[in-house]
């Protein structure tokens, strides 16, 4: 940990382990950056200090010392020792660099590393940036306003939600609606004795909104983290070591979208060759589910759930419209619609001499004239 020479350094720029790791394949591709303050210390208060405004930025740029920059905030040693020793429990068949390239791009490293980063705010509100965030199918189980560590605690909410499945052994005799909403693409195949096990699916459904800032097309950016149980063994000498039991935050990938724009020309879907599918890997996200936004997500889901916390008496403001959908009748606005005639004409039949006669019978009939 150094300091910053004011007078010959402006810039410090470092990779971190893992861009270290992607400028060795060739794969380093800077495309965004941020801004962070926490480092700065705008209100003098905070740390006994009575100063005027004016004095305010010149203790900050000139008169506050300043770290370089830190490209790591975990062992480098103890990431090494746990890919490279056979007594760490990792995944098996997965290449000792990918390891600890996936370990190296951990939770920590990630969340921790680079934090306060500073946003945007609308201009025409006085407000700072927030969070509303509204559970239309789920239930929150429980909520904190920070998440812990052994760096530092962040003020970034934490809330547990859990969705269920439903399963039951049926029989293909019985009504399974009367039971539970079986999903046939989910349900295992039927057995010899009629029997299959059925599967009730559940959804969670939030409504995310980020209030007084600038409204943009992409206001949001989805992580998706799987937790895994790392088992750590430490042993000195001859004498017996000792376990440790940690969660490892595995971080868990979208499907590339294919680019339809080539050459700076954009193409038609069916002009674009897609990739072949390589078959579903534990480190993508649709391997366990699927994540759906906006306008992906089914309407009916949407009323559905509306609807279900209307009769709980909870009312969401949402954009969308819940309506049965009526199918508009057209007929000519000035000869209105056609008469529904109460009296069908009488049927009639030839007979093999050529004479038509009334097939109606001579039933009695009471239809106006």
């Amino acid at each position: 940990m150094l300091f910053m020479n004011k007078k010959e350094e402006v810039l410090d720029i470092q990779l971190t382990p893992h861009g270290r790791y992607l400028l060795s394949l060739g794969k380093l591709k800077p495309v965004y950056y941020s801004f962070h303050d926490s480092n700065i210390l705008y209100d003098g208060r905070y740390a006994g200090l009575a100063e005027y405004a004016k004095e305010i930025e010149d203790r900050i740029q000139h008169n506050t010392p300043q770290f370089k920059t830190i490209s790591s905030i975990a062992s480098r040693n103890q990431n090494v020792q746990s890919v490279f020793e056979p007594s760490i429990n990792l995944a098996a068949g997965i290449g000792k660099a990918t390891q600890l390239a996936s370990i190296e791009q951990s939770n920590d490293e990630k969340i921790f590393l680079t934090t306060h980063v500073i946003g945007s705010s609308s201009p025409t509100t006085d407000k700072a940036p927030a969070w509303s965030i509204k559970v239309l199918n789920g239930e929150i189980n429980k909520s904190v306003p920070n998440i812990t560590s052994s760096y530092q605690t962040l003020n970034i909410p934490q809330i547990d939600i859990n969705v269920s499945y439903k399963t039951a052994v049926l029989s293909t005799t019985e009504d399974s609606t009367l039971v539970m909403a079986p999903d046939p693409a989910l349900s295992s195949k039927i057995f010899e004795d009629g029997t299959y096990i059925a599967i009730d699916p559940d959804h969670l459904l939030l409504e995310v909104l980020e209030e007084n800032t600038v409204y943009n097309k992409t206001n949001f950016e989805i992580e998706v983290f799987e937790i895994e149980k790392e088992v750590r063994i430490s042993a000195k000498g001859g004498l017996a070591g000792t376990t440790t039991t940690l969660d490892r935050m595995k971080p868990l990938f979208f499907k590339k979208p294919v680019d339809l724009i080539q050459n700076n020309i954009l193409l038609e879907a069916s002009e674009v060759e897609f990739p072949e599918p390589i078959g579903e890997s534990n480190s993508m996200i649709n391997y366990y589910f699927n994540v759906f936004v906006d306008n992906e997500i089914d309407k009916s889901d949407i009323c559905d759930a509306v609807g279900s916390l209307a009769s709980k008496s909870l009312f969401v403001d949402l954009d969308i419209e819940c309506f049965p959908e009526i199918t508009p009748s057209r007929y000519d606005i000035y000869t209105g619609p056609e008469p529904i005639d109460a009296c069908p004409p009488p049927v009639t039949s030839t007979d093999a001499s050529g004479t038509s006669t009334d097939a109606s019978g001579t039933s009695e009939t009471n239809c106006d004239d």
